[in-house]
């Protein structure tokens, strides 16, 4: 077995990778870690998740270069953190943004029902497109969604019959 070290989402966050621009990228998920912090949504420090994303391409133009804001390429230590709170899955008013999260990592509708019988280990390597915008000069995922899978469909064209040229009966005006 290998040792793991992940950094904490401070440091991940206060890293000297450079900032991505406001943008939606391809991201995958690399790894996560449990966390126990406070807040005013988490005044217990009840367990919550860090999901880390590897930023892998633009999501409009993946065959272009991915760049920082310095336009030097992404670091490949780059990674982004997606905060996911086990407890905050609902669908009323609004879908949750973990529930969100969960279905766009798996390729299905935020409002049906979400199976993984694995845990959430199984989320590991799936890929998905995550908005990213910049809080207090780090970045932050504000969205996710699905990566779109375009199936190619081959429609054969119609064949076309060429028309025979009319006959001339010799008459020329």
């Amino acid at each position: 077995m290998t040792g793991i070290n992940l950094p904490s989402a401070e440091e991940a966050q206060t890293s000297s990778f450079g900032l991505l621009d406001e943008d939606d990228y391809r991201a995958r998920i690399d790894s996560f870690q449990e966390v126990s912090r406070t807040s005013q949504y988490n005044p217990e420090g009840l367990p919550t998740f860090d999901f880390f994303l590897k930023p892998l391409a633009f999501a409009d133009a993946e065959e272009a270069e991915l760049v920082d804001q310095d336009g030097e390429p992404v670091n490949p230590e780059k990674h982004l953190v997606f905060f996911y709170d086990p407890r905050r899955l609902g669908t009323r008013p609004q879908i949750a943004r973990s529930r969100k999260f969960l279905a766009a990592a798996l390729g299905v509708s935020p409002e049906g029902r979400i199976e993984l019988p694995g845990g959430l280990e199984e989320l590991i390597g799936k890929e998905l497109i995550v908005t990213v915008g910049i809080k207090d000069g780090k970045n932050r995922v504000t969205d996710v969604r699905p990566i779109k899978k375009r199936e190619r469909v081959r429609v054969a064209a119609p064949k076309q019959e060429v028309a025979e040229p009319a006959e001339e009966d010799g008459d020329e005006f």
